[in-house]
């Protein structure tokens, strides 16, 4: 693994419903946390505490910085301290849930049980170090996406693939060509794993390269970018250059919708067909339109 060590940021917050607080911890603190809600109770009073797991010391200040800032929940009496990352990894998996997707999707961590229902597609994970449990919201986004656009779309391109969740969303949907890209050679081989443990590794081409580099302009049915609004400005000609169909814009905090929007909606040759909102996390669902 690269990261060695962990910080570990212990937290307490004032309210008794842990589910809420992972989430706001997810909205606040966003790509690049691992969170744990976790709750303490003492025979003489109950305390409740937050954990998240950063992979550096500056990167645990932010979040510290952001939670402080919360009305509601109030967070208080930080500690931080360095961790290994098999401590970190141990924590982790004990925060995890099966996380289902409009009753179609079930993503179930691989040290979970499930029974699957009639009708349900399940993705075993085991997403290690790698982003994309089905937990974040913009994931949820466009795992939904996936579920209601899947039987449209011939093949996607999955930009910034992480463990490999789209990708094998994608394939469990019925999508018969998938390329799957990362700039971090481990997170594809994470992902490469993951395919084969849910037995799709055939339907999915894994690249590990920055997207300017990609030499092959498809045109996808679909293009897949769960990015920061940064990434997708810096990114918008290559990921136009992939698909002349559809776009899946994701990872956008509240504090940048002011500026992304407008910039994306100047792009007249694209429609938004749909948005969605979950927490502080928006995605866009768009079009291409060509003139007659």
């Amino acid at each position: 693994m690269k990261h060695q060590t962990m910080i570990e940021l212990k937290c307490r917050f004032e309210t008794k419903d842990p589910d809420a607080v992972l989430s706001t911890l997810v909205d606040s603190c966003g790509f690049g946390a691992t969170l744990e809600a976790k709750i303490e109770a003492k025979p003489e009073r109950e305390e409740y505490w937050a954990k998240i797991y950063a992979k550096t010391d500056s990167e645990a200040l932010l979040f510290k910085k952001k939670l402080i800032q919360i009305q509601t929940p109030i967070f208080t009496h930080f500690r931080m301290r360095s961790i290994s990352s098999n401590q970190w990894a141990l924590r982790w998996k004990k925060g995890l849930k099966n996380v289902r997707i409009l009753n179609k999707l079930v993503i179930q961590p691989l040290w979970l049980k499930y029974k699957k229902r009639r009708g349900e597609k399940v993705i075993r994970l085991d997403p290690d170090m790698a982003f994309g449990t089905g937990h974040h919201a913009t994931t949820q986004m466009c795992l939904e996406w996936l579920v209601q656009q899947a039987h449209d779309w011939k093949s996607i391109c999955d930009v910034g693939c992480g463990s490999g969740i789209l990708s094998i969303a994608a394939a469990k949907l019925g999508i018969q060509e998938i390329l799957a890209l990362d700039m971090d050679p481990e997170a594809i081989l994470i992902s490469q794993k993951n395919a084969r443990l849910n037995r799709v590794a055939q339907k999915i081409k894994f690249i590990a390269s920055p997207l300017q580099k990609i030499k092959s302009k498809k045109g996808y049915s679909a293009v897949l970018a769960n990015l920061t609004a940064l990434d997708i400005k810096k990114n918008w000609k290559e990921l136009e250059q992939l698909t002349n169909q559809n776009l899946i814009l994701a990872g956008i905090e509240e504090s940048q919708v002011k500026e992304f929007l407008p910039w994306l909606q100047s792009h007249k040759n694209w429609k938004i067909l749909e948005g969605k909102s979950i927490g502080e996390w928006h995605g866009w669902l768009l079009k291409k339109q060509f003139k007659v």
